[in-house]
């Protein structure tokens, strides 16, 4: 969630006067995994602008991506979208409206690959190795 946050304030050169949040916790508790299940945040910022940020840690596998991001951007003068699931972005003004593709992720041999999910593949499968080592 902090990366987030910190892309926020970027894309509005600004910082959080006031944040408010809301978690719930019971799939991965039941797992024995001390994590939200799911966290909104609503960040309100100095010069006006408010953020609402939401992340859930309990995605079916069959998602096409590893991770849901997804965000936006609204104005009465620019409307702007990103989303991680669909690879790309998309954005619309009085006089245009592009989507260009940022992303390169594609399933090869059964295993989804790509520029997003091959490093957490990595980290995770290192943890795997070296601290919880499971055998049969």
């Amino acid at each position: 969630m902090s990366h987030t946050v910190d892309l926020v304030r970027w894309i509005f050169c600004d910082e959080m006067s006031k944040v408010g949040a809301l978690s719930r916790s019971k799939v991965l508790n039941n797992m024995r995994v001390n994590i939200p299940d799911i966290v909104v945040a609503l960040l309100e910022f100095y010069e006006g602008a408010t953020a609402v940020l939401e992340f859930c840690w309990i995605l079916p596998s069959t998602l096409l991506s590893i991770v849901e991001f997804s965000g936006g951007s609204i104005g009465t003068e620019e409307v702007t979208f990103v989303s991680t699931t669909y690879q790309g972005v998309s954005i619309s003004t009085s006089k245009l409206h592009i989507y260009p593709s940022y992303l390169v992720a594609t399933e090869i041999n059964s295993r989804f690959v790509g520029f997003i999910k091959e490093p957490i593949h990595h980290v995770v499968e290192f943890l795997l190795e070296c601290f919880f080592r499971i055998t049969p």
